[in-house]
């Protein structure tokens, strides 16, 4: 099941009722969310081409989105605009912690 998701709504406290539904597994699926008509801003090949870093956009606010496995899609470039399913959790590293939302499928609208 998934729950449609506006980018503007993306915040600490959203992350932090998500994690608060923790631990995931069977009986307890992790939830996921869908960005509906969000633009393609950039499309930054990672790891030797196999991930992607995205810059979506819903024309009001641009949010990162990692892509991992999607770095050979040759559909998913700059200018398309699509429905995305994801995930939404924390990177931490150096330090550092920003909200992470992870790509898991998407379709092509235009």
């Amino acid at each position: 099941m998934a729950a449609p998701l506006n980018l503007s709504e993306i915040d600490w406290n959203l992350v932090d009722q998500v994690l608060a539904l923790a631990p995931f597994g069977q009986g307890n699926a992790e939830p996921y969310f869908v960005l509906e008509k969000v633009v393609v801003l950039v499309a930054e090949k990672l790891t030797e081409g196999k991930h992607l870093r995205l810059i979506l956009s819903n024309g009001r606010k641009d949010r990162k989105v990692m892509a991992f496995g999607f770095g050979q899609d040759l559909e998913l470039t700059v200018g398309k605009t699509i429905d995305g399913l994801c995930r939404l959790g924390i990177n931490q590293w150096n330090g550092n912690k920003e909200i992470q939302l992870t790509l898991i499928d998407y379709q092509i609208i235009s």
